[in-house]
């Protein structure tokens, strides 16, 4: 997903670094793939440690 979907993914990004789309829910409606997906790179570029993002992840695919 991340080298098919950089133009989407970069979209994301951007709607996020804007101040005024605050507050963004980011929700699924069939499956966690790709929003666990992005809700882990956010994590990571908010700077939450590797650890705990792939933990919560894999706590949430197994759901």
């Amino acid at each position: 997903m991340l080298h098919k979907r950089q133009q989407e993914i970069q979209q994301l990004f951007t709607l996020l670094s804007d101040e005024k789309n605050d507050p963004i829910i980011l929700h699924c409606t069939s499956g966690k793939d790709r929003t666990g997906f992005l809700s882990a790179l956010i994590q990571l570029v908010a700077d939450v440690p590797i650890d705990t993002v792939l933990t919560e992840y894999i706590r949430f695919k197994c759901l």
